[in-house]
């Protein structure tokens, strides 16, 4: 048990073009990557780590305030809640998703919603949690398979870190969408 690192759950619900829920899955992703550590070593030490971005490059990362800011816009990819369609498995030395899927409605694109925090530090007596969540919808008209899903942060002012990184298995239907959500949390 850990006293200090969060406990983490991916919530997936996939929905159709009415909004009714398909289906809901709930898991422990375990599957947190190099790129988590590396941040929080530089947070914690207050001096920089090199972490390897999303691009291959190692970068010099100093504490800052936009580490592992999260909260990407409409249809921008290149940090927040991504997905992709790669299958390749897990490694802690993970620095990207193998196939990301790119933002859009052209085949093989999903529409990315901005990233929101529905539930943005809550706290009781004994828990104290936070949901980071993104939408992505399936307007290409044909079907697409969305296999892997990540969180890629801010690291330092504009480099980008992959920090988590699973493997799913949904179909995406046209006119379909699917909700993920990390839940970090804590209860003492």
């Amino acid at each position: 048990m850990s006293l200090i690192l969060p406990d983490w759950r991916c919530l997936l619900r996939k929905y159709d073009r009415n909004h009714n829920v398909i289906s809901f899955s709930s898991f422990v992703p375990n599957s947190v990557v190099q790129g988590w550590i590396g941040l929080l070593t530089t947070q914690f030490s207050s001096a920089s780590t090199s972490i390897v971005d999303v691009y291959g490059n190692s970068r010099n990362i100093l504490p800052s305030e936009a580490n592992f800011m999260v909260s990407a816009d409409l249809n921008s990819a290149g940090y927040g809640i991504i997905v992709g369609s790669g299958t390749d498995p897990v490694s802690i030395n993970d620095n990207h998703l193998k196939a990301p899927v790119s933002p859009g409605t052209g085949a093989g694109q999903l529409q990315y919603s901005a990233v929101d925090f529905p539930n943005r530090f809550l706290v009781d007596t004994a828990t104290a949690l936070t949901d980071i969540r993104r939408f992505f919808t399936n307007n290409s008209g044909a079907t697409i398979q969305v296999n892997e899903i990540g969180i890629v942060c801010y690291g330092y002012s504009s480099y980008r870190i992959l920090i988590e990184r699973t493997l799913i298995n949904e179909t995406l239907q046209d006119t379909e969408s699917l909700e993920v959500t990390y839940r970090l949390s804590k209860t003492i």
